[in-house]
């Protein structure tokens, strides 16, 4: 058994089933791990470093919109969650070691099924949120 920062006990099954979910990434200063424009795929933890989100305006200004340490999640929850490219830039402000992972989705008819409707109902209703 293992005692994270939290006091919680996580014992070596749910060690290793975090270990099979989660990659480690290591990035540069100045690297990125994502830029504006394209679609955001991870979420990351950041295990050392730091990191920073922004955003460039008209006038080619960056403003900052979130600093990002160590012990810190990191990802752009509007782009994976719309699945939409992202607006801002994340990049590392240092060395940065993280663990990546994959967010996991669901397919359509178990969405529905969970929500009570038919997959095409929840499909018309995605739709019409869209347009």
């Amino acid at each position: 058994m293992a005692k994270d920062y939290s006091g919680l006990e996580i014992n070596d099954p749910e060690i290793k089933l975090i270990e099979s979910k989660f990659h480690p990434k290591t990035l540069r200063k100045r690297q990125y791990l994502l830029k504006a424009g394209k679609l955001s795929k991870y979420t990351a933890f950041i295990t050392k470093g730091a990191m920073r989100q922004y955003c460039v305006d008209d006038k080619g200004n960056e403003k900052i919109v979130q600093l990002y340490i160590e012990n810190y999640w990191v990802d752009d929850r509007a782009s994976l969650t719309a699945t939409e490219p992202s607006e801002y830039n994340i990049q590392a402000w240092e060395d940065t070691e993280m663990l990546i992972i994959t967010p996991q989705r669901f397919p359509q008819h178990c969405i529905a099924s969970y929500l009570g409707i038919t997959k095409e109902t929840l499909s018309r209703l995605r739709r019409q949120t869209l347009y």
